[in-house]
């Protein structure tokens, strides 16, 4: 006769019952500490079989529990994420009132004042030596009342600021809302949802990331973030030596990052970036221009492939990028006309510019050569592979070329700045100069592309000498003037007796 049989149970009620968890085994399945496995028991109904003084649990009911428990939760939580804000924000008229001791009142308190926050309730009672103490009561995520003493705030307003925050700290606990983030984790955020799907330059901004602003921030929390922080990184910045040009690049992607957070929902509190971080960049303001002579210079000392780039450059005063992607179907022979896409335009949009008769003889000899073989514009021939290629950079062959014809300071961007001033120089309309450069101002074009040669200003001050009249005899008289009425002193004022 087996055991079973003895005290009267089927074999399957005994291997159920060897089936049953101790509290700790309990404990390791739910990655929680004894003491909260008893308080689950008796506060939040986890199931369990009482045999004498012990706790046993059924592996399969505490499963059930479980999802039971999690599926109410979630329940709770969208309600929650639907009344948060007037919850928290929305707080309704405070109320003051006076209670001499009681059970509202604090331990100890002869005289205590309370406030009603809707949320929770704030004490005020006094210490021996007269100073006000706050203290805090509200319900944790456990259901239980929690009073705390504030030892920071000095009014109510401060009080009710610590209280809030605790009071949305244990219901984020509660029912999972955390709306912090570190900013490591924001950054992946960041250029996957927002940079690469709104700006053309997403890896710049991926790159000032990875380089600078992680490794400096990647530990903290979005709302730990504060002006002091920012302020330490400009300092980190500039003794390494960094220009404040550079800097201030880093500092706009770090405040576009921190409005877009506010805007979508993460707790990051006030923008840390400050205007007064950023610095005047009107030091670092670029007025290198290319001369003919230079331009002379460059061209006898560029490779073949670089020269029709730097003429078709200074012909039209397109932009790296659009040079480098144009393709033969882009060009319009018949109107004299050129498409800039709008996958290749800074701005986003289909623009088209006219050519003049020594850019369109250029591009019909490049395209005369290419005989087809390739569908852009400008390549060169690859001896390895003997065919042609697309040119993809041109910084080497540039910077070699600057360095064979001694010029110093110049940079292709120049070429464009070039192409507006010659235009500014021979009279052309500053309305059909921006539109060229296809800006959507003026005066864009003026303060960064436009620069007035010393040609020019010496011009400008020949014709106002030659309008000047020939014969023009001048004397002085003498006035008298009152300072401040108290001593007359004479000033002398020239006048004409033409």
């Amino acid at each position: 006769m087996g055991i079973c049989e003895k005290i009267g149970l089927g074999d399957n009620t005994y291997k159920k019952m060897n089936k049953l968890l101790i509290l700790k085994e309990v404990a390791i399945l739910l990655r929680v500490s004894v003491s909260t496995v008893r308080r689950y028991v008796h506060n939040v109904g986890l199931p369990c079989h009482r045999i004498g003084g012990r706790l046993l649990f059924d592996e399969e009911e505490i499963e059930d529990w479980v999802k039971n428990h999690k599926i109410r939760n979630q329940i709770e939580a969208q309600i929650y994420k639907r009344n948060l804000q007037n919850r928290l924000t929305k707080f309704p008229l405070l109320d003051i009132d006076e209670v001499e001791g009681g059970q509202d009142a604090m331990a100890k308190a002869k005289k205590t004042k309370r406030l009603n926050c809707g949320f929770g309730f704030i004490y005020i009672r006094k210490t021996s030596k007269g100073k006000n103490r706050f203290y805090l009561e509200y319900y944790n995520s456990e259901g239980k009342r929690r009073q705390e003493l504030d030892r920071v705030a000095t009014n109510f307003s401060e009080a009710e600021i610590s209280l809030k925050k605790c009071v949305e700290k244990e219901r984020r606990e509660k029912y999972g809302i955390d709306r912090r983030i570190g900013f490591q984790e924001y950054a992946d955020i960041y250029i996957k949802n927002y940079a690469k799907r709104k700006k053309r330059s997403w890896k710049s901004d991926e790159k000032y990331l990875k380089s600078q602003l992680i490794p400096f921030f990647g530990n903290l929390e979005l709302s730990e973030i504060t002006p002091l922080h920012v302020q330490k990184f400009i300092e980190k910045r500039l003794e390494d030596g960094v220009q404040k040009n550079s800097i201030n690049r880093h500092l706009q992607v770090l405040r576009k990052m921190m409005n877009w957070a506010s805007e979508y929902g993460f707790e990051i509190g006030k923008n840390p970036v400050k205007p007064g971080h950023l610095f005047s960049e009107t030091e670092f303001k670029r007025n290198r221009v290319l001369t003919h002579e230079e331009e002379e210079q460059l061209m006898s000392e560029a490779a073949p492939h670089l020269k029709d780039i730097i003429q078709y450059a200074l012909g039209t005063g397109c932009r790296l990028q659009e040079i480098l992607e144009l393709r033969i179907e882009d060009i319009d022979f018949s109107s004299d006309v050129i498409l800039i896409r709008a996958e290749i335009n800074k701005t986003g949009k289909e623009d088209r510019i006219p050519i003049n008769p020594s850019v369109k003889e250029l591009l019909q000899r490049v395209v005369e050569e290419n005989g087809g073989r390739s569908e852009f514009v400008f390549n060169y021939f690859d001896p390895i592979q003997k065919r042609l290629r697309p040119v993809k950079s041109i910084k080497v062959a540039f910077l070699n070329a600057c360095r064979r014809s001694k010029l110093k300071n110049l940079q292709f961007r120049d070429l464009r700045r070039t192409f507006s001033s010659r235009l500014h120089e021979n009279g052309v309309d500053p309305l059909i100069i921006q539109r060229l450069l296809r800006h959507s101002s003026f005066t864009i074009s003026e303060q960064v592309y436009i620069q007035s040669n010393m040609r020019m200003m010496k011009e400008a001050v020949r014709i106002l000498a030659e309008k000047q009249p020939k014969n023009r005899n001048s004397c002085y008289i003498s006035v008298t003037q009152k300072k401040r009425g108290k001593r007359e002193t004479f000033v002398t004022i020239p006048f004409s007796t033409n």
